[in-house]
């Protein structure tokens, strides 16, 4: 009996010991190797969360981006390859048209300028038009008077020649509501102040031009807005502003397309057509020695 019971209890303890011995290296073993996946489970999404290293704007910060599109200082001066200065017409709105002018004047109307753009500071003078044109149709000669004498068509060749330049800038005529925006500035209503410190017209001028930039300047630095000669703008003709852009584009639909506009007035009118909101017709072919041009850059 001594012996049956101690080789029963022998054989059973040593195999509880082999037992221990087998089991416990592989409880370590699973434990580890869990800890590990689990690792790995749990830095891999970090990862793949942290990938777009570059925040995405929110609906919040892209508005205020757009916002703050326009951060050119109005006024900013902008010189070209040929020495033409420009000044920058930033963003805004302002009230076209006048409801105490004539019939082509009204309505009055709001237009929304949703882009800032590069005008010419200067009317474009006699010397400037010989370097790109090689010539100079002017009555009244001198290299820093503005040209005359030149139509609708003819400042459109000028546009023409001075863009296959190829420097950074598109250039064109100015729309009618880009010109009366910039001619207004920031002031409101018919007048921009004094015309004889503003313009050449007929009570000053001794019935000639004078070298452009010898009057006061407006609030964005735009020099002989009124007076000295009339200006060329892009758009067509209408005797009203019924239906017209609110955008500041140039109306080129209906109207009357044997006319294009000139605003400004000159060195021979009088001071009812030396205003802001004033505007007359002439054929795109018409050369008067009181008509010239002013232009516009954008960056291409």
């Amino acid at each position: 009996m001594k012996k049956t019971d101690s080789r029963g209890r022998k054989p059973t303890g040593l195999r509880l010991l082999i037992t221990l011995c087998l089991v416990l290296p592989l409880l370590y073993t699973t434990q580890t190797y869990g800890q590990r996946r689990t690792g790995r489970r749990a830095t891999t999404p970090a990862k793949k969360t942290g990938t777009p290293t570059t925040p995405q704007p929110s609906a919040s910060s892209s508005a205020a981006s757009s916002a703050q599109a326009d951060t050119t200082k109005p006024g900013t001066l902008m010189s070209n390859q040929l020495g033409m200065e420009f000044v920058y017409v930033p963003s805004g709105s302002f009230m076209m048209g006048s409801d105490r002018g004539g019939a082509d004047e009204r309505p009055a109307r709001r237009v929304a300028i949703r882009k800032g753009f590069y005008m010419g500071r200067y009317e474009i003078t006699q010397a400037q038009w010989r370097t790109v044109m090689g010539d100079n149709p002017s009555n009244f000669k001198g290299e820093d008077l503005p040209v005359e004498q030149v139509s609708w068509a003819d400042a459109q060749m000028f546009i023409k020649k001075l863009n296959e330049r190829g420097d950074p800038f598109i250039y064109r005529l100015p729309t009618e509501a880009e010109w009366e925006y910039a001619c207004h500035a920031q002031m409101t209503g018919d007048s921009m102040g004094a015309l004889d410190v503003l313009a050449w017209y007929f009570n000053n001028s001794a019935n000639k031009t004078h070298p452009v930039g010898e009057k006061q300047p407006n609030a964005w630095g735009l020099y002989d807005m009124l007076g000295n000669v009339w200006e060329w703008c892009e758009d067509v003709y209408h005797d009203s502003y019924r239906g017209a852009p609110t955008d500041g584009s140039a109306w080129l639909a209906g109207g009357d397309p044997k006319y294009r506009v000139l605003r400004g007035g000159s060195w021979i009118d009088n001071a009812f057509y030396c205003r802001v909101n004033e505007r007359i017709r002439a054929t795109p072919d018409t050369r008067q020695r009181n008509s010239g041009l002013r232009i516009v850059a954008v960056a291409r």
